[in-house]
């Protein structure tokens, strides 16, 4: 099965991006004692003629997800070998530069030297702000800052109270009011600045959070049983999520936009190898694993032990 090959990645990892992918597979190979050998049946394919080893996927897919390449998906088998074929084609890239070493902490380094080369090609171009004012509108989610809320919560003892402090409160009395009329107890330990739904998390738990994100500016919450008590909750202070102006974030969107261009101008590097390589698989060692085509299995997946 020889021939240049397509190489389409669609990794979906949440924020990592292709650098931090191989990034961690050049941290696993590293650390790799193997020397690949060059015995027919232990090579799963060839690149340019140099070998990528069973030996090899064995040791990443034990690293990476703790498992055996056989208790994998074909699809996580397959993402395994094309991060191989990526380190394999940046280390003969970074021969082709000069650079050279067998020894596998000498191999990371050169692929690490080959990785940087492409990234200080790109970071040496300007970006001119016409630039970043289209990425921060194209990308307005990456800026946004979520909704917070600033919430009092009261705890009773017994439903009773805790509905004709509802009452109360939806006649207008301070939260401070009925703390100290009824016997009940203001949850004192939150903060009283507006807080992101992450933050409210850690204080009051998810069932709490949630009601609280529903409430409108003053809104009062129906009572809330639970297991140590029933709860009322006031939003005191609701502020939207938004997206700031380019101006209050321009030097974020100037690092997302590196980030970005960095990941891109290093996968345009590695589909131009990829058109360029001689890969030959070898379906005796390799089975169904395949290297052309589409890639669409993100690390997030491969840490997944699932079959197909």
């Amino acid at each position: 099965m020889r021939g240049s090959h397509s190489r389409a990645h669609l990794y979906t990892t949440g924020g990592r991006g292709l650098l931090a992918l191989l990034g961690l597979a050049l941290a696993l190979l590293g650390s790799s004692p193997l020397e690949p050998p060059v015995q027919a049946d232990n090579v799963l394919v060839w690149v340019n003629q140099d070998p990528v080893t069973a030996e090899q996927l064995a040791f990443v897919a034990q690293r990476l997800a703790d498992a055996s390449p056989d208790s994998l998906s074909a699809k996580q088998r397959k993402s395994i070998l094309n991060l191989l074929v990526d380190e394999e084609l940046l280390l003969q890239r970074a021969e082709t530069l000069g650079m050279y070493g067998a020894d596998p902490g000498i191999r990371k380094a050169l692929v690490h030297a080959a990785i940087d080369q492409v990234v200080a090609d790109f970071l040496a171009n300007s970006v001119d702000v016409q630039q970043l004012r289209l990425f921060h509108r194209q990308h307005r989610a990456v800026f946004e800052r979520p909704m917070r809320v600033a919430v009092e919560v009261l705890r009773f003892a017994n439903l009773q109270d805790a509905e004709r402090s509802h009452a109360a409160l939806l006649a207008g009395a301070d939260v401070s009011d009925i703390g100290n009329a009824v016997d009940a107890k203001i949850l004192s330990h939150l903060p009283s600045s507006s807080l992101p739904a992450h933050m409210l998390r850690r204080y009051l738990g998810s069932t709490l959070t949630d009601i609280a994100l529903t409430l409108d500016q003053g809104e009062v919450s129906d009572p809330v049983q639970r297991s140590d008590g029933v709860y009322l909750l006031r939003a005191r202070v609701v502020k939207p999520a938004e997206v700031p102006d380019f101006d209050e974030v321009r030097a974020q969107v100037e690092s997302e936009y590196r980030r970005r261009g960095r990941d891109e101008a290093l996968e345009n590097r590695l589909v131009d190898l990829w058109k360029k390589a001689d890969i030959d698989l070898n379906p005796e060692v390799a089975g169904g694993l395949v290297v052309a085509g589409n890639r669409g299995i993100g690390l997030s997946e491969t840490t997944n032990n699932e079959s197909e």
